[in-house]
């Protein structure tokens, strides 16, 4: 009777194995690698993963440590939810006009775990958003209703 020789975990899970390298050369023989995958798209994929948690996610977690990839922990636990940052800024904008740091400052009471500058950017590309639909309008550094 003849049986096949249990593979090593390296020929098994080599797809789990792969380490960061400029030289995807040395993996060919373990790995079946596309030319093309490149070490950002893997670690975005990992982060990915890692986010969601569970089993998966502390795989993920253990695979970006062994690439030294350095996951800072940080989940965002509430996020916005989709058209959140749109009704808190013509909800502002109604009130009266508004720069764009002082809609960021409005979102920073709805969520103080964002930084100043992130709230601002966040606020400005929702405006610029809202402005290419003719929701609001810009005079200078001030934003208003129509």
């Amino acid at each position: 009777m003849h049986t096949k020789p249990n593979p090593s975990s390296e020929q098994k899970y080599a797809a789990l194995c792969i380490k960061r390298t400029n030289n995807l050369a040395d993996f060919r023989a373990v790995v079946n690698h596309n030319d093309a995958m490149q070490d950002r798209t893997i670690n975005n994929a990992l982060l990915a993963l890692r986010k969601q948690g569970g089993h998966e996610g502390k795989l993920a977690e253990v695979l970006l440590d062994m690439r030294g990839v350095e996951w800072t922990g940080w989940v965002q636990d509430k996020p916005f939810k989709r058209g959140d940052t749109k009704t808190m800024i013509l909800g502002s904008l109604k009130e009266r006009p508004m720069t764009s740091w002082e809609l960021g400052g409005v979102l920073r009471q709805a969520r103080p775990d964002i930084g100043a500058n992130a709230a601002s950017n966040r606020a400005y590309m929702a405006l610029r958003r809202l402005r290419d639909k003719g929701l609001v309008r810009r005079d200078g550094r001030m934003w208003s209703l129509p």
